[in-house]
């Protein structure tokens, strides 16, 4: 049933999935212990989309984009507050707001920056995440004796710097723990330097190296914002590494 759950909500974001997926395994138990037997194989499935299907779509789908909706508010204002404040909170909980899918609550302002003002300062913040992770990967393939995960890691540091961080957070800073909390720390502190020194972002471009184009002034070229953000990618590496090769 997952499979399905997914697909439908596959346009909204993660929550859904999450939400609808753990309703549905509910509906599911409760179908199977009152659908007689011989009408399991069909009528469970059945009910339980039935169900769950407009359920998605009108509850748990609007309460995903409300939630979207309001992070992208609270992040403006937290940057309006103190870009420090926003770089360590945005900078630092990218890679929690893409497990959950509320990231794209950022996305749709950054957009509007872009096309009015011609720069934004939101996704500049979160420059350091792909780097961060990995420096904390780089400590783990030192550091770990287990032949698997030495096989998944080197892959992943290729997909971390092209910004694609799934592969290393999914496959191996999340299931070790340590490894994902200490990039999280180190990404907080690449945002803070990315806000202090006032980075700003000139054209939408994709993340990890790819982003390193988008902060060269179409003026100034290489100013000290873009300084800035080879510094913060620096700092994150290592301190994700140190902290994840002494302590993680």
């Amino acid at each position: 049933l997952g499979i399905p759950v997914i697909l439908m909500t596959y346009s909204m974001s993660v929550i859904p999935i999450i939400v609808a997926t753990f309703f549905a395994a509910k509906l599911e138990t409760f179908f199977a212990k009152v659908v007689p037997n011989v009408l399991k194989m069909f009528l469970v499935p059945l009910l339980t989309m039935l169900i769950i299907i407009p359920l998605t779509f009108i509850i748990i789908g609007p309460i995903a984009t409300w939630a979207s909706q309001l992070l992208g508010a609270a992040s403006v204002g937290i940057y309006e507050l103190s870009p420090i404040i926003a770089g360590i909170f945005i900078g630092g909980f990218w890679l929690v707001f893409v497990m959950f899918g509320l990231h794209w609550g950022l996305v749709p302002i950054a957009i509007n920056n872009f096309a009015t003002i011609g720069q934004d300062p939101i996704l500049a913040l979160i420059f350091a995440h792909s780097f961060a992770l990995v420096g904390a990967l780089t400590a783990v393939i030192i550091r770990t004796r287990n032949q698997k995960t030495k096989a998944l890691t080197p892959p992943a540091i290729v997909s971390a710097i092209f910004g694609v961080t799934e592969p290393g957070m999914y496959g191996v800073a999340l299931p070790l723990k340590w490894p994902f909390v200490f990039t999280v720390v180190a990404s907080a502190v690449g945002g803070a330097i990315l806000g202090a020194f006032g980075t700003l972002g000139y054209n939408m471009a994709g993340l990890g190296v790819f982003q390193m184009p988008s902060f060269i002034h179409p003026e100034e070229g290489l100013n000290l914002s873009f300084v800035a953000s080879i510094i913060a990618m620096i700092v994150a590496a290592i301190l994700a590494f140190v902290l994840t090769y002494f302590f993680g």
